[in-house]
């Protein structure tokens, strides 16, 4: 019993603040670098004093808070920059590690902080992406923030963040999966020896043939959520997408989905989509 009241005072620790007392039912608010966050253990008053988790405070600055069985001890440890700009004048840290993937964003821009509610995955070799562009055309550069929410065989998905530098607020980017819905209609038409897949794009038909594979199911209908990435390319925002019609081509089959964004004063929109039957890929993709 003394054990189990050791190892949950050692998970619980907390940064302990003096303060006059105040009602048993007041909510006292935790702030990292100025954002509201709830704790999984809130802040309480106890004798007097504000207890504060530990974990949370170290997270904010960059830290990994783990706990060893073994010995009982509690390790932090200094998560570092996992991507910045060239001229380092924006960095990113990861607040915590879970499962492979790096949860909640802490964003650095001279010195200056806040808080995304961002995930990526912690794999080296897909951390996330920082660029500087003037995405919209107004005389300013705004920061762009590529991350990997997903990756495997046939498998890439990402997400996009536009941050003006200014005020850190988040510049709103339409959902490419809800312009495809939106905007394209599909139809798999399966024949004996060969199928057909249309697409038509903004009323515009697109017909493909493909010869019928023994060893290959084609789906009822197209997937789109599987595999795109996002690129900027001559200070345009742009997504490629690449249509899944059977899980046995891996990603590939009939071509790739371009959507060309624009900034409409308050959040890029999707202007143009245009299909090819080839496919591209930046070098390397990642």
């Amino acid at each position: 019993m003394v054990k189990k009241i050791l190892v949950i005072s050692v998970l619980s620790l907390c940064l302990i603040f003096a303060t006059k007392v105040y009602g048993s039912n007041d909510v006292i608010k935790l702030k990292l670098n100025g954002e509201t966050v709830s704790p999984d253990v809130p802040p309480q008053i106890i004798n007097g004093r504000v207890m504060v988790p530990l974990r949370w405070v170290a997270q904010a600055m960059n830290a990994k808070v783990s706990w060893n069985q073994n010995d009982n001890s509690v390790s932090i440890d200094n998560l570092g920059v996992v991507a910045n700009t060239p001229d380092n004048k924006v960095k990113l840290y990861p607040f915590s590690e879970e499962n492979g993937y790096y949860k909640g964003f802490i964003m650095d821009i001279d010195g200056k902080r806040k808080y995304f509610d961002w995930y990526n995955m912690a794999n080296p070799s897909f951390l996330p992406k920082i660029y500087y562009d003037d995405l919209n055309n107004d005389g300013n550069k705004e920061i762009i923030v590529i991350l990997i929410t997903g990756e495997g065989t046939g498998v890439l998905t990402q997400q996009m963040n536009i941050i003006n530098p200014e005020n850190f607020e988040e510049i709103g980017v339409e959902n490419p999966l809800n312009v495809i819905k939106e905007r394209v209609k599909t139809q798999i038409l399966k024949g004996t020896t060969e199928s057909t897949v249309k697409l038509n794009i903004d009323n515009k038909e697109e017909e493909i043939k493909i010869s019928n594979d023994p060893n290959e199911t084609l789906l009822d209908n197209i997937i789109f959520n599987e595999f795109y990435f996002y690129l900027i390319e001559e200070n345009k925002l742009v997504v490629y997408i690449n249509p899944i019609i059977s899980y046995q081509r891996a990603g590939i089959g009939i071509g790739q989905i371009k959507i060309s964004y624009n900034f409409d004063g308050k959040a890029f929109k999707a202007q143009t989509i245009t299909y090819n039957s080839n496919y591209y890929y930046p070098d390397p993709l990642w």
